[in-house]
Formats: C-alpha cells, sequence, structure tokens
C-alpha cells in the first residue's frame, strides 16, 4: 500500500476540483441578465452554498477517517514513518476543523454581505435566499 502516492494524488487533483467547483459557480453568477439578476443572483448563490456545504461537510468525514487510518498505519510502522504518519494525521484533522469553521461561517458570511442588497437568508435554512418580494 503505497500512502504517499495516494496522499499525493488526493492533494494533486483535490486542490483542481475545488477550483473547479468555485469557478463553475462564479461563471453561473457573471452571466446574470439585467432583467431577472435578483432572481439568478439568489440562485447562484444557493447553488455556492449549497455546493460548500456538501462538499465541506463530506470533506470533513472523509478527513477524519483518513486521519485515523493514516495515524493508525503509521503505529504498526518503523520510528520514521509513525513519525511521518502522526505529522500526517495531525494535518488532516487541522484540516478538518478548518473546514468545519468554513462550514459554519459560510451562510453568515454570505447573510452579512447582502445585508443591503434586498436578498435575506432564510433562517431555517441557510442556504436558502429571499428576494426582496419574500419568495
Amino acid at each position: 500500500m503505497d500512502i504517499i502516492g495516494l496522499m499525493n494524488a488526493i492533494n494533486r487533483y483535490g486542490k483542481y476540483f475545488v477550483v473547479l467547483i468555485v469557478l463553475a459557480n462564479l461563471i453561473s453568477i457573471s452571466f446574470a441578465d439585467a432583467n431577472t439578476a435578483t432572481t439568478q443572483l439568489e440562485q447562484a448563490l444557493e447553488t455556492l452554498c449549497t455546493t460548500a456545504t456538501t462538499f465541506l461537510a463530506g470533506s470533513i468525514v472523509v478527513l477524519i477517517v483518513l486521519s485515523a487510518v493514516v495515524y493508525a498505519i503509521g503505529q504498526i510502522m518503523g520510528a520514521e514513518t509513525r513519525a511521518r504518519a502522526s505529522v500526517w494525521a495531525t494535518a488532516m484533522l487541522t484540516g478538518a476543523v478548518i473546514a468545519a469553521i468554513i462550514y459554519i461561517l459560510t451562510p453568515m458570511i454570505l447573510n452579512v454581505l447582502l445585508s443591503g442588497s434586498g436578498v435575506t437568508v432564510n433562517p431555517n435554512n441557510p442556504c436558502d435566499f429571499q428576494g426582496q418580494g419574500g419568495g
């Protein structure tokens, strides 16, 4: 089992996947028509928020499970591998904590950014944006 190769592959392709998702959402925001800009902005922000929270929720779980696996495998290896696995596991847990913070703060930040635009956030569903008409 090549753990180093697996982690390098995840790091190599995962960052491009995240950038692709963000760019796709930003492109959908930029093509908003002037007549329906508010509605399209609401839909684009809902998509961005939903995508971010869904992706982050899954990645938090994956990072925690992978950190446990890497730590456990490192404990049955030699001293150098054990030390390296402990550092990797700690880095993955730190990433999971940062992802959890972003998961919690994303709807709040969007609400603050949209405070003067007439788009409000539904308090029961943070990724449900409502326009001036309430719908």
